[in-house]
């Protein structure tokens, strides 16, 4: 017996491009996990030191990152300020 179609709510369209598929994970990413306590969240200081790829891919602040919008929006515009874009207020809301 087959499984029933469901429909994909991903969002993500066939055919989009390299940087369309890249803000949709950022806007995911930036609002999936809103932590409104900021249970485990990270110092600024390792915020930063992640952004400035200063720990490795194996630092548990990465998988922090993955789960929790809050940094991952810090995370974000660190990053943004480091790679000379504009700043983005929404990012850190």
């Amino acid at each position: 017996m087959t499984q029933p179609h469901r429909p994909d709510t991903s969002g993500f369209r066939p055919g989009e491009t390299g940087d369309d598929v890249l803000d949709f994970v950022d806007d995911l990413l930036g609002s999936a996990n809103p932590n409104p306590t900021r249970d485990g969240c990270l110092s600024l200081e390792e915020i930063n030191e992640i952004a400035n790829h200063k720990r490795p891919l194996n630092d548990p602040g990465w998988r922090h990152m993955q789960n929790c919008s809050p940094c991952y929006r810090e995370l974000r515009a660190i990053r943004r300020t480091i790679e000379g874009q504009a700043f983005d207020p929404r990012i850190v809301q």
